[in-house]
């Protein structure tokens, strides 16, 4: 499918820009968790039941997401994987109804 895309656009386009290998994009997390996702990260992050949990520590993740906003190293990867999960264990717990999930209760 490239290649056919390739062939349709090469009269049209310098032959220098249709050599030009693929290239991926990455998705701009930082300015995302800066701008529009901030509070609701902040709010997910501060939530009391990520300690009870035992799965997440709490203090490591507003250390790596306030690092992180504040620039002075991106914690990009790290903050969106332990905040995806913390919204995922949050969910769980909501609807779980009587289920308690623990640390304990998930090595049994």
């Amino acid at each position: 499918m490239y290649g056919d895309l390739k062939d349709a656009v090469a009269r049209l386009l310098p032959q220098d820009l249709i050599q030009l290998p693929k290239m991926g994009f990455s998705m701009p997390v930082s300015d995302w968790f800066r701008g529009d996702l901030r509070g609701t990260r902040e709010d997910l992050a501060a939530d009391p039941r990520l300690k009870t949990s035992g799965f997440l520590d709490p203090s490591m993740l507003k250390t790596l997401w306030w690092e992180h906003l504040a620039g002075a190293r991106s914690h990009a990867r790290p903050v969106r994987l332990r905040l995806g999960f913390a919204g995922a264990l949050r969910n769980a717990m909501t609807q779980g109804g009587p289920i308690a999930l623990t640390v304990a209760n998930a090595r049994r």
